[in-house]
């Protein structure tokens, strides 16, 4: 199991001291991340860099969190959110095949448009409770592994009753 898959914690149970007030800024924000994001670029291209986007299996843990059957199929879609080449957000969304009906089939072809701006345009999708994660650099792409440990939230949203869970880390270059 990767690390960044078995240390989170609600924010309710997590010593909000031990999270930077940046870093704790910006996992606090209940708007639109990409958004954010944006706004951070200011004149500097903002820009959505694919990853990985690949169908697998949900582990156990994935399908606990997203209350599906274990080893469902999912979409596994991994991007960076960057400041023209500079990465300062890895986001990992699991999207269930169950979501991808109606207008939801919308979500198998992302590329590289933002998922969150989907998300944060439809008034229908809730969004469920905070977790937070601290893990170490190496294990996050775009951080070096020599950096200091990386912080994230995560939360499941639900469209239409169905869900979906995004993951957001926050990269050092974010805050330099």
């Amino acid at each position: 199991m990767k690390e960044y898959e078995k240390n989170w914690r609600t924010l309710r149970d997590f010593d909000r001291g031990r999270i930077p007030a940046a870093v704790l800024d910006w996992i606090l924000d209940s708007h639109s991340l990409t958004q954010r994001v944006r706004a951070f670029c200011g004149d500097t291209p903002f820009r959505v860099r694919v990853l990985s986007l690949r169908y697998r299996p949900a582990s156990t843990a994935e399908s606990c969190v997203l209350k599906i059957k274990p080893g469902l199929s999912v979409l596994d879609r991994q991007v960076q959110l960057c400041c023209d080449e500079r990465p300062l957000v890895y986001a990992r969304s699991l999207l269930p095949v169950t979501l991808f009906t109606g207008r939801q089939q919308r979500l198998k072809f992302q590329g590289s448009k933002s998922l969150g701006a989907t998300l944060f345009s439809d008034p229908s999708v809730t969004r469920g409770e905070l977790q937070v994660a601290s893990v170490a650099a190496g294990n996050i792409p775009g951080a070096e592994p020599a950096e200091q440990a990386v912080w994230g939230r995560r939360s499941v949203f639900r469209i239409q009753g169905k869900p979906l869970l995004v993951a957001e880390f926050y990269l050092p270059h974010l805050f330099q």
